[in-house]
């Protein structure tokens, strides 16, 4: 009994010692400080601004157009007789395309052809009763004289003498309209010379003849139809020679002229095409001028798609940075300029993008390191670490 009141005992003395010894400790725990550690500064990619030697040059797309494409009329009205040619069809310089009816014109050209005899006729016949009227009026003249000598003498009445001047008189009248119409021969016959002339463009113009030689693009009559010259009634286009045309902006334009080469690529190939139109005001909707690139001759079709390189001329040592280092704000350019370990912001001017390049026309001196990369994200001041 003793015995295992003894260890009772024992196990009891153990259990107190260990439960002071764990409240010794906790009173004893050093206390945690409570310290926040700040973030290192961002790592920044930057460059050094320096001069270049640059050659701008711009990329355009567009489409292949005939050079030459005429969108015909007839010059008179009618009715179509004859339809000669379909679309797709290859034909050349004066061919027959479309005739109109030409009964009434060939009528008309019969009866001013017939005028103009008749006018000839008509002064040859003035011309020799001119030469008559001119041989008797004359030997009438020399009649009135010698009435008016032998009337001094009282041989011969003074109503006799009235008589034979009152003839002369007519004589000289008829002379006189006589001489007027073979004066105005040149302009008689040149009056109904006209008419013939106009009669047979007329009948001429009765047929359409192509003005070039190329491809039938669409024609919208058909026989029976009747047509006024107001109405395009075929269309013809080129295919021997194309044309690269292209709206382009002003800074562009002033940098072309006309008879300059350009570098065209269509279907995989690359070909030498001249300016031969650049124009100079632009249009007032898209304030673009359009340019015409003509190509060699029979290299494809008209509709296909082909690209130009424009080479802008060179810019000799001007300072250019990437595209990426400048921000935009309400229509201002900044960029972000590495002051020792700060990034300040920096107003700039820019001037033309030379591909993934601006141009930098004030705002920035050669030397001078900037961030070339998300500088949206950075604000005036802040610091900031240079990566290596």
């Amino acid at each position: 009994m003793n015995s295992s009141k003894k260890t009772i005992l024992y196990v009891v003395s153990i259990l107190a010692s260990s439960i002071l010894i764990a409240i010794l400790l906790k009173a004893t725990e050093p206390k945690a400080k409570n310290t926040t550690v700040a973030p290192a500064p961002p790592l920044i990619d930057v460059i050094t601004v320096t001069e270049k030697n640059l050659t701008p040059t711009v990329i355009l797309t567009g489409r292949l157009h005939p050079a030459h494409k005429a969108q015909l009329k007839f010059e008179i009205r009618g009715k179509i007789a004859e339809r000669m040619v379909e679309p797709g069809q290859k034909v050349n310089y004066g061919q027959n395309l479309l005739k109109l009816e030409s009964g009434e014109y060939v009528d008309i050209l019969a009866e001013s052809t017939a005028k103009l005899v008749l006018e000839k006729h008509s002064i040859e016949r003035d011309k020799r009763l001119l030469k008559l009227a001119m041989h008797n009026s004359a030997l009438q003249a020399r009649e009135v004289s010698r009435l008016s000598k032998l009337g001094r003498g009282a041989l011969v009445s003074k109503s006799l003498l009235g008589q034979a001047r009152q003839k002369l008189y007519q004589l000289q009248s008829e002379e006189a309209r006589l001489k007027f119409s073979v004066d105005s021969a040149e302009a008689r016959v040149k009056l109904p010379q006209v008419a013939v002339s106009r009669a047979k463009r007329n009948l001429d113009r009765t047929i359409l003849k192509a003005p070039f030689s190329g491809s039938v693009n669409g024609v919208f009559v058909d026989k029976g139809d009747s047509v006024v010259t107001s109405k395009i009634v075929l269309e013809l286009i080129s295919t021997r020679q194309l044309e690269l045309r292209l709206n382009i902006r002003n800074e562009v334009a002033s940098a072309l002229d006309l008879g300059i080469g350009i570098t065209v690529t269509y279907d995989g190939n690359t070909y030498i095409g001249k300016i031969v139109g650049l124009q100079s005001d632009p249009d007032s909707t898209t304030f673009t001028h359009l340019l015409r690139i003509r190509l060699p001759e029979n290299i494809g079709m008209p509709g296909r798609i082909a690209t130009s390189k424009l080479m802008l001329g060179k810019l000799d040592k001007v300072l250019a940075i990437p595209a990426s280092a400048v921000i935009r704000e309400e229509n201002n350019a900044y960029v972000m300029v590495v002051d020792n370990d700060t990034v300040q912001q920096r107003q700039v001017t820019l001037g033309p993008r030379v591909r993934d390049l601006h141009i930098v026309n004030s705002g920035l001196k050669k030397g001078e390191i900037i961030v070339i990369r998300d500088i949206a994200s950075f604000k005036d001041g802040q610091k900031i670490r240079v990566r290596d």
